[in-house]
């Protein structure tokens, strides 16, 4: 049976896939299998290509045809163009026009190597397509053939082809001709721009000199007003800070603002403005400028260090001791809790903090007797260092606060999901790795101190395990079916692309009653 069944799929296969034979060549230019061309046309075509190939030696044959079946037309005009063996064996000069009627209307022209300079591809289809299909379409078939056959003697006569070529030769010659007139043109113009390069530095240089010398003069005016300009804003920035320094009462300010204002003015004395060259009067207007924001700068030093002294002695530090005795107080809770098992954590911060507020009252007349910026500075750093003291110690004290709380909040969760954590874990022993957190879960809850915040991760995971696996599984599902998905569409893609197939032109070329081969063009289409 399988023998049979083999059998069969063999022959079906052999079936599928013959080629109908050659048609025999009827040593007329003309061979009408399909009875296309009417015998007054075929008898014209038939003289006429005789005396073509008399003259030229070129060949060219029409076929008709019926059906092909399942060849394509450019499979079967490449076959026949090879066994009739058109053209010439030694020029490759033969060319073939081939009609079909099934299993569509196709026509092709089959062209040898010889003459692919002259019938191109591109010619051969604009001829089909201009000449033969209208005729054809429109019924007369004889006269599309006759008119392209004409055209295509056309083409390949010695006299059409050497008028070509002069054509293409004085085509050529005008193009010479224009590039010459081009350059001459290009090279004259070339010379005007020289020209007028050449005028513009000999006029234009001079001027650009003068035009720069002004502009330097201007530039170094507009220099001198602005730094004139800033050298009063900046002295009436200090008077205001002088009068609102007087006015606040700020001790020694001053003083300190007088002795900076006297310096400035001796410096500007002792350096006018003006200079022997650009470069020197820039540098002065650089360094009045600079000695004037040091100035400026060593004031607002002055009053913003002052400033922060006022927090020693305002309600600022008033609210320091209350949230030193706030953070005392709530760490004695946290002791006596047994919070992280630390019963000196209370004793510790009182002394800390009793050593900074030691600090904080010697520091309240810290400002009042800095006479001079140096004095400021370095009264300024001990302030900074006691604020700095003040900082780490509310940090440390509200990080321990903030896990204790944590620590609470974490205890209240295990207290109330104690049961449901026994209940669940009862329900699922036979689950391994249910079995194996609870017991850990277990050894946490009999430990001596218990870390309320492990015990806690440690229940949320175990009632997270086969809702998480759940999860996984239902995610794996989820892929495997999208895998599978895009492989049925990846297939059903496949399986399309090899059964479906379009016409395209391809080249084919020379029979020969006289030694052809085809290793030249040709192009098809539908009539």
């Amino acid at each position: 049976m399988k023998k049979l069944i083999l059998l069969f799929v063999l022959l079906s296969t052999s079936i599928l896939w013959s080629k109908i034979p050659v048609p025999t060549f009827t040593n007329n230019a003309i061979n009408d299998y399909a009875n296309l061309i009417d015998a007054t046309t075929e008898a014209q075509l038939n003289r006429m290509l005789l005396a073509h190939k008399d003259s030229t030696t070129v060949e060219i044959v029409v076929l008709t045809y019926t059906d092909i079946e399942n060849e394509t037309i450019d499979e079967f005009a490449n076959r026949v163009f090879n066994t009739w063996r058109v053209g010439n064996k030694k020029t490759n000069n033969g060319a073939m026009f081939i009609l079909t009627l099934k299993p569509n209307r196709k026509y092709r022209t089959e062209v040898g190597g010889g003459l692919e300079g002259i019938l191109t591809d591109a010619l051969t289809k604009r001829y089909a397509e201009k000449i033969f299909k209208p005729k054809a379409q429109a019924g007369d078939v004889s006269g599309g053939v006759l008119d392209l056959i004409t055209a295509y003697i056309k083409e390949t006569s010695p006299e059409y082809v050497a008028l070509k070529k002069e054509e293409e030769k004085l085509a050529a010659i005008k193009r010479a001709q224009d590039r010459e007139a081009f350059n001459a043109t290009m090279i004259s113009i070339g010379i005007v721009l020289l020209y007028i390069l050449g005028l513009a530095i000999v006029i234009g240089g001079p001027i650009f000199i003068i035009y720069t010398f002004l502009r330097r003069a201007e530039l170094r005016k507009e220099a001198r007003e602005k730094a004139r300009f800033n050298v009063l804003a900046y002295l009436v920035s200090i008077e205001k800070k002088l009068a609102a320094a007087v006015k606040i009462g700020i001790p020694n300010a001053q003083e300190v603002l007088e002795q900076l204002l006297l310096s400035y003015k001796n410096f500007t004395k002792e350096n006018p403005p003006g200079g022997k060259n650009e470069i020197d009067e820039q540098k002065h207007i650089d360094v009045i400028n600079r000695v004037t924001k040091s100035v400026i700068s060593h004031y607002d030093l002055y009053e913003r260090v002052w400033n922060e002294s006022l927090k020693t002695s305002s309600s600022d530090f008033k609210e320091l001791y209350e949230r030193i005795q706030l953070a005392r107080k709530r760490l004695e809770t946290l002791s006596s809790e047994n919070i992280f098992n630390k019963k000196d954590l209370s004793t510790d911060f009182n002394k800390k903090a009793s050593n900074l507020e030691s600090k904080l009252e010697s520091s309240r007349g810290l400002f009042k007797n800095s006479t001079s910026i140096t004095s400021l500075e370095a009264s300024y750093e001990e302030f900074k260092e006691i604020n700095d003291d003040y900082t780490w110690l509310l940090f440390w004290v509200e990080s321990i606060i903030t896990k204790a709380d944590k620590y609470i909040e974490a205890k209240r969760w295990v207290e109330k999901n104690t049961k449901r954590v026994e209940k669940y874990a009862n329900e699922n022993s036979s689950h391994v790795k249910v079995a194996k957190k609870f017991e850990e879960v277990q050894k946490m809850q009999k430990a001596q101190v218990v870390d309320y915040i492990g015990l806690a991760t440690a229940m949320g995971f175990l009632l997270n395990i086969i809702p998480q696996e759940r999860r996984q599984a239902e995610e794996l599902d989820r892929a495997r079916r999208d895998r599978e998905r895009r492989r049925r569409e990846e297939e059903n893609s496949r399986r399309y692309s090899s059964s479906s197939s379009y016409g395209s032109s391809s080249s084919g070329g020379g029979f020969s009653c006289g030694g052809g081969s085809s290793f030249g063009g040709g192009s098809s289409g539908n009539w």
